[in-house]
């Protein structure tokens, strides 16, 4: 049976000289117990507080809140403080039981209960009065300490509901997550992989959301990211790799909107990024660790060593390829990055790239060159990768590029197009590379097979394109063959041009190749593998009777 506990000393009650000196007692404890409050232990499951409070609120009237604390039967405590906040300007009331005391300067209510707990369950509520005038969303914080038998202190917070609204959404408890959905600590956030932020969402009267509104604010209050999420899962959005910068402090905010257009108030935190020897760029020079141009690759291009790289131009090995970018601008590269990219609707014959520009003019539309040590295939197109989009549009083709050869050039605007972090603040964030679209209509052409056949029309090269697609790209040691094969397929192809006797030979060694694949496509391998011992056996079998009758025939 659950009862409400008395508050002593303020109840009233008659009491024996014994009670009022162990009441004294208790109040001793009580009072050691709120000068060692930061040393009081949490986590301990002994006792949980929950919030019962109405999502709604009308200004001018007065509003309800229940506390219901639980208590472990197998460890009551001598001895309880409940402290709950209430909205500024806020006034109590009433409460049952009664509270030791209010504090309106900063809306503090507490109750004090002097005597061991002994019951499991403890029910407090109180009534508030809502100013006139009042608006958007309010919230509600709290907490419980306490003593148990053996005289150790602990203290939890009051879960539950936090706030309530005049009706606007209300946008809350905002948490985070790694790229394989790990949690993560927001006092140490990672700069070169993406991260999601995801808030609770709740409406008064039960509207749907219809969008999300995010900001990161960097130091001396300068916006960093902004995005609108208006579809997918709209309680969250992703902060994408190079955003940040390591070991920074941030203040990330968010907001929704709802169906009926009203937009909720921010929620917002304070994070911290890791410090750079915990980035994948242990030593700072804005390209990750083990990704560092080799000799031969800055000889390729025509630097010594790295120290004589202008600021504007950052080589980096990946994929065992060396890849260059730079800014005709003269505009700073403070970080350039491969990324692993393996999609299902795309081949990527390098990867991706991860490029940050510092120091232009805001708003300013600037231009980056990437320079490849082969031709880039042909059918190759220039695409971003935008992770808050949702399935299926995260690849987008982008128009502002020129690909000539091995050299692409894109134009990114400052806050507009190519910019990832959304924001006209003098840095531009890109990831962007090459890419050959995997698709019925147009896939990446069949190089050698083409030039061998005459046509990538032909029946065998169409098969080849077909295995390619359905059977290559659903593996690893697929995708990695075609990656190779866009490498290098180019330079073979153009090498058979006009030696017709090679092509011939190359024509000749891909028939089988060919037949294999379309027994494959067609479902007949399994029935080969299964006749194939059959008919070995057989052909012993036939090879052994003929020996044995030429032995006979010589007798």
């Amino acid at each position: 049976m659950r009862k409400h506990l008395a508050v002593c000393p303020h109840q009233g009650l008659d009491k024996s000289k014994t009670d009022v000196v162990s009441c004294n007692k208790m109040k001793l404890r009580l009072f050691i117990l709120l000068l060692c409050g930061n040393a009081c232990l949490s986590g301990s499951q002994t006792l949980t507080a929950t919030r019962v409070l109405p999502l709604a609120y009308q200004p001018g009237n007065t509003l309800q809140i229940s506390l219901d604390i639980e208590v472990d039967e197998t460890n009551l405590p001598d001895g309880v403080i409940v402290t709950e906040y209430i909205p500024s300007g806020w006034n109590l009331l009433s409460a049952s039981p009664e509270a030791s005391r209010f504090l309106p300067a900063n809306g503090e209510i507490k109750w004090e209960f002097h005597q061991k707990i002994s019951d499991t369950a403890l029910d407090i509520t109180y009534v508030v009065q809502v100013p006139l005038g009042e608006t958007g969303a309010r919230q509600f914080q709290g907490k419980v300490r306490w003593i148990d038998v053996a005289s150790m202190q602990y203290e939890t917070t009051i879960s539950g509901d936090q706030f309530t609204s005049d009706g606007q959404p209300v946008f809350y408890n905002l948490q985070f997550t790694g790229d394989n959905n790990q949690t993560l600590n927001p006092n140490a956030l990672p700069v070169d992989e993406p991260f999601r932020i995801k808030a609770d969402y709740a409406s008064p009267d039960g509207t749907s959301q219809a969008s999300s509104q995010w900001q990161v604010i960097g130091p001396q209050e300068k916006l960093i990211y902004s995005v609108k999420v208006e579809s997918g899962d709209l309680t969250c959005c992703w902060v994408g790799a190079g955003i940040l910068k390591p070991q920074t402090d941030y203040i990330i905010k968010g907001r929704a909107s709802d169906t009926q257009n009203r937009i909720s108030d921010y929620v917002q935190i304070q994070i911290t990024t890791v410090p750079q020897d915990q980035t994948k760029d242990k030593d700072g020079d804005g390209i990750p660790d083990n990704q560092k141009p080799s000799p031969e690759d800055l000889i390729y291009y025509g630097y010594n060593s790295e120290s004589n790289l202008p600021e504007n131009t950052r080589i980096i090995s990946f994929n065992n390829k060396a890849i260059l970018v730079e800014n005709p601008d003269g505009y700073p590269l403070t970080y350039f990055s491969g990324i692993e990219v393996n999609s299902p609707d795309f081949f990527t014959p390098y990867g991706v790239f991860l490029t940050r520009i510092e120091g232009i003019t805001e708003g300013e539309t600037v231009n980056l060159r990437f320079i490849f040590p082969e031709v880039l295939p042909a059918g190759c197109h220039w695409y971003k990768y935008d992770e808050n989009k949702p399935e299926g549009q995260k690849w987008q083709e982008f128009p502002g590029a020129r690909i000539t050869g091995n050299m692409a050039i894109i134009s990114l605007a400052d806050g507009g197009a190519g910019d990832a972090d959304g924001v006209a603040n003098g840095i531009i964030v890109d990831p962007s590379g090459p890419v050959i679209p995997r698709n019925t209509g147009s896939s990446g052409p069949c190089f050698i097979a083409t030039v061998a056949f005459g046509s990538p029309l032909a029946r065998e090269v169409q098969i080849l394109r077909v295995f390619r697609d359905r059977i290559l790209a659903s593996c690893r040691i697929g995708l990695l063959f075609i990656r190779w094969y866009y490498r290098h397929g180019p330079a073979a192809a153009r090498y058979l041009m006009g030696r017709p006797l090679l092509k011939l030979l190359v024509r000749l060694c891909l028939y089988p190749v060919v037949g294999m694949a379309g027994l494959i496509l067609t479902g007949w391998w399994p029935a080969l593998l299964l006749e194939l011992p059959l008919l070995i056996v057989w052909k012993k079998l036939r090879s052994g009777k003929k020996r044995s009758l030429s032995l006979l025939l010589e007798r």
